[in-house]
């Protein structure tokens, strides 16, 4: 059981891509029991982890958020940050470099994005505040740092919020969407096609105004905003 549950941490950073995979390793295994070759499937034991999703979507308290940026590692901040404040795709922030963030923008090319079209998401402030508090080595090179998928599980485990690899991406939307009440915005930054169902059902959940403010305002330790 707990060779399964490495395996599954270490390859993936997607919800639905580990479920995926369980699907067919419970097949694999199922069988392996109706044959005798095993007697018990190591499923039954695995912890997939996943907390009860507010309004059905799993969606990081501004506390949570806050946690995770005091948790992760320097070269690691900024990609949480991306994650966090920009709702970029997993898969996508691994193709992302640093040449892609410029004039108030995260560019994503065609060969960054899932569905191949290019989208230009707008840093918000506290974004980039964590992008000039942690700048990189290379101003070049990738937004994650070397084994990322590994130490992004460490980090996550580290702030007990482990398995919860699509919250980032909910909360982003969830807390943008409070925030500006602009849902055709919230597409375009998404990438998702515009007067889709997508966002409604599956990434956005209630928030109050004062959280969302509280979300948008998680800022690293060495911001210094004037107040007025």
């Amino acid at each position: 059981t707990s060779d399964v549950e490495q395996w599954l941490d270490s390859r993936h950073i997607c919800q639905c891509s580990k479920e995926s995979d369980l699907r067919l390793l419970r097949t694999a295994f199922n069988y392996a029991v109706r044959q005798e070759i095993i007697p018990t499937s190591p499923l039954q034991r695995v912890e997939l982890g996943r907390r009860p999703k507010r309004n059905g979507v799993d969606v990081f308290t501004p506390e949570e958020a806050a946690r995770l940026m005091s948790v992760a590692s320097d070269e690691s901040k900024a990609a949480f940050a991306i994650l966090l404040f920009a709702g970029i795709r997993p898969k996508e922030l691994t193709r992302l470099t640093w040449e892609n963030i410029r004039d108030g923008f995260i560019h994503l090319t065609p060969a960054i994005t899932k569905t191949y079209q290019v989208r230009n998401v707008e840093i918000e402030e506290n974004l980039a505040a964590w992008l000039a508090a942690y700048p990189p080595k290379d101003p070049q090179g990738p937004i994650i740092p070397l084994n990322w998928i590994r130490k992004c599980v460490k980090i996550r485990k580290q702030a007990g919020l482990s398995r919860r690899t699509d919250a980032a991406r909910h909360s982003y939307a969830t807390y943008h969407l409070t925030k500006y009440r602009d849902k055709g915005l919230l597409e375009a930054n998404m990438g998702h096609v515009k007067g889709s169902d997508m966002l409604m059902r599956h990434y956005r959940a209630a928030a109050t105004p004062a959280e969302a403010a509280a979300y948008w305002s998680i800022m690293p330790p060495s911001a210094n905003f004037p107040t007025n």
